[in-house]
């Protein structure tokens, strides 16, 4: 079987380094090219100098010529996922269709996965992960320093995996990518 690699496009400087952790965790046989990290608003607003576009070709440089696939996570924030994730994965499939790529959204934000995989312990459930209006403020709460460049890997690390995808829809997500990439370029 071949060993399939995986590059990333990030928002967050925490998910730079959390994002491997998880899908190591999720996916160990696979190599993961460093993430490159954009801004939201750079990924978001089309016809940017630096658009999703433009960074789809730098993290596309990470996995040719072997290659592989190319996840896009972005946090949802205010946005509604159903609406910005389809229109984020036309911009990426025409923008390299010979690159399979799938786009990801983190309804809220990447905190709503540490909340929903228990890796917050004592944090709430209700209302569900996905629908906090600020998971990162709940996740300060029982973290008051929390940095996400030097927290967020660490507490990646404690998800538990099943309860993730049992209690975010949005984890489920990422999850189903991981296997449309297993089926596709295996």
């Amino acid at each position: 079987m071949k060993r399939l690699t995986i590059a990333t496009i990030v928002e967050g400087h925490g998910e730079v380094e959390a994002l491997p952790v998880l899908l190591r965790m999720l996916r160990p046989e696979w190599n993961y090219a460093k993430p490159v990290r954009a801004k939201r608003y750079q990924l978001v607003l089309k016809d940017n100098k630096y658009s999703l576009e433009h960074y789809m070709r730098i993290a596309a440089s990470n996995i040719q010529p072997t290659g592989g696939g190319l996840l896009i996570l972005i946090d949802a924030d205010d946005d509604c996922p159903a609406t910005l994730g389809p229109e984020l994965q036309r911009r990426a499939d025409s923008a390299m269709s010979h690159i399979r790529t799938l786009v990801v959204l983190a309804t809220r934000e990447f905190e709503s996965w540490l909340i929903a995989g228990g890796a917050i312990t004592d944090a709430p459930l209700s209302p569900a992960p996905d629908d906090l209006p600020n998971p990162k403020a709940v996740v300060k709460k029982h973290y008051p320093k929390y940095r996400e460049p030097v927290d967020q890997p660490s507490l990646t690390s404690r998800i538990d995996l099943d309860k993730a995808s049992t209690s975010s829809p949005s984890f489920g997500k990422l999850e189903r990518c991981l296997r449309w990439f297993e089926e596709q370029l295996s």
